[in-house]
């Protein structure tokens, strides 16, 4: 799976953490591992915590199927809001 592929598969699974409510994630326990299929593939998706603040969470969503991947992983940034009424969009992170 090329590099653009895990990338769009970050940025899928970084806009369904919108779906989940501030509250939800601030609770959870970081970082979140686990197998995920993307068009037919096995990819591990990691997701950290990066900062937590009263009216927000930055989670990092890092996509990699096993070999070079693994070293840099692409990434997207989500912005998880503690308002309902304003969610800010997924942005990509690149080290």
């Amino acid at each position: 799976m090329k590099r653009k592929d895990l990338t769009r598969c970050a940025q899928e699974i970084a806009t369904t953490l919108h779906d989940a409510s501030y509250d939800d994630w601030a609770t959870k326990s970081y970082p979140l591992t686990y197998e995920h299929e993307f068009e037919g593939k096995s990819v591990q998706v990691e997701i950290q915590l990066l900062e937590k603040k009263e009216n927000y969470l930055q989670l990092l969503v890092s996509v990699y199927n096993g070999g070079l991947s693994a070293y840099n992983p692409p990434g997207i940034l989500a912005i998880i809001s503690n308002e309902q009424s304003s969610s800010a969009a997924p942005r990509q992170f690149e080290s």
